[in-house]
């Protein structure tokens, strides 16, 4: 299946945890589609304001 599906399990319950970054800009324009998931971390870090964490089951 192609795109987000969201979060489900048919099986079990699961737990999920997103971390929400409030940025000093409106775009991370040191980021490219190449970009590692480690520069990526450090670019968010680096431009966050704050964060907040959100967490459900389902």
């Amino acid at each position: 299946m192609y795109g987000y599906q969201g979060p489900c399990s048919p099986w079990s319950v699961n737990t999920y945890q997103f971390t929400v970054h409030a940025l000093d800009r409106a775009a991370l324009t040191e980021l490219g589609s190449g970009s590692s998931t480690t520069t990526a971390a450090r670019v968010i870090s680096g431009a966050s304001l704050g964060t907040a964490v959100l967490s459900g089951e389902s």
